[in-house]
């Protein structure tokens, strides 16, 4: 008896730890795939945002290949449009796919510019959003670095300050690009509510 009620607590052991190393497994491979889509999303749409500027000179400028700058609008749209729909099922997170959502309608606002003033100041607007995206799904994460509470605004980027105390006998410590992005989107996600709350109010699929 004690036999058998030895061999079923060792079998009962052997299939939980399956189990929660199944399970464990099974996360890590979906926080790997969360980081993968946010990058490519971020990649997609800095890539759409060069083609929207290169298109937007070569409409006012003959000398520019325009077939060529038109040809090369279509490929990253249909590329940012893919990674933003992967965001959104992978992610699996409303404010990250509002935030996402956010950066993609202003990368596609630069075809409306005016002028080439307007033109950098949207261009901006695309990063700032991009960079509140990654904030989003930095909390969706629970990634939250110490350099997100960094004043970087003397710094080069890739580095954070340290504490007043240790200022003078430390140099900035390098950080990577994904957390000096977070980082740099949390001081300027703010700038993003606008677009943020409009994309609210839009169907998260709907494509024009």
């Amino acid at each position: 008896m004690s036999g058998a009620l030895t061999m079923a607590g060792t079998l009962l052991a052997a299939v939980l730890a399956y189990v929660f190393g199944a399970e464990r497994d099974r996360r890590s491979r979906l926080h790997a795939e969360r980081i993968e889509a946010t990058s490519a999303f971020c990649h997609a749409v800095m890539d759409y945002r060069g083609a929207q500027i290169q298109r937007w000179h070569a409409e006012r400028d003959q000398a520019q290949d325009l077939d060529a700058a038109r040809a090369a609008l279509r490929d990253t749209r249909s590329t940012v449009w893919a990674c933003y729909f992967r965001v959104v099922l992978v992610v699996d997170d409303a404010a990250a796919s509002r935030a996402c959502r956010a950066a993609l309608d202003a990368a596609r606002a630069l075809s409306e510019a005016e002028d080439a003033e307007q033109l950098d100041r949207e261009g901006e607007e695309v990063r700032r959003c991009t960079e509140a995206f990654v904030r989003e799904v930095a909390r969706k994460l629970r990634v939250e670095p110490a350099s997100l509470e960094a004043d970087v605004e003397d710094l080069t980027p890739g580095t954070v300050r340290r504490p007043a105390r240790d200022r003078g006998r430390h140099p900035p410590v390098p950080t990577s690009p994904v957390a000096a992005v977070a980082r740099h989107g949390r001081r300027n996600g703010e700038r993003c509510r606008g677009r943020l709350a409009r994309a609210v109010g839009s169907r998260a699929f709907q494509r024009p």
